[in-house]
């Protein structure tokens, strides 16, 4: 029975960086031009953002600071952190896998997790900050529109594709 759990917990949590690390490798920057572009698209949408929640310049100044401060990921850490996930999956399919490598890469990406979340909450925490009540409001009714879009999206991809299947191919 222990080994059955065990193999359990082994398996789920090898399947949540597998989804991580799919995740992390389909969001990041290949070369600068890569980043650039991402960049670029950051830029429009924060420049959208800040124009439908009515930002005073000094708003916009003090916002834009912080995003600079909390920047997506410094440098470094990213290309390590994916590292470790990759190393974590060739451990894991070892035919030995060492329990004590496998704690200690497991660790490692916690950690950097944990680091990420806490930056992710003073950053939102900095910005209620500089933000008036209104204005929040409003960044929240912006945020729960575009997740209803996406979510929107994602089931027209998704009928759109169970239908291309019934179309005759040329």
């Amino acid at each position: 029975m222990k080994k059955v759990s065990k193999s359990l917990m082994v398996l789920s949590v090898v399947g949540m960086l597998f989804a991580a690390q799919y995740g992390e490798a389909n969001r990041g920057c290949v070369d600068s031009a890569d980043c650039t572009q991402e960049s670029n698209r950051t830029e429009v949408r924060h420049k959208n953002m800040f124009k439908e929640i009515n930002l005073t310049t000094e708003q916009e100044v003090k916002i834009k600071e912080i995003f600079k401060k909390y920047k997506s990921c410094p440098e470094g850490e990213a290309p390590q952190v994916r590292d470790a996930r990759v190393e974590l999956m060739k451990e894991l399919d070892s035919a030995q896998p060492s329990e004590q490598k496998i704690k200690e890469l497991k660790k490692e990406i916690v950690n950097f997790q944990a680091k990420r979340l806490d930056e992710m909450i003073s950053m939102k925490q900095e910005m209620n900050g500089v933000l008036t009540e209104e204005q929040i409001a409003k960044l929240k009714e912006l945020k729960e529109n575009n997740k209803e879009d996406k979510e929107n999206h994602k089931k027209t991809s998704k009928d759109k594709k169970k239908w291309n299947f019934f179309k005759a191919k040329d």
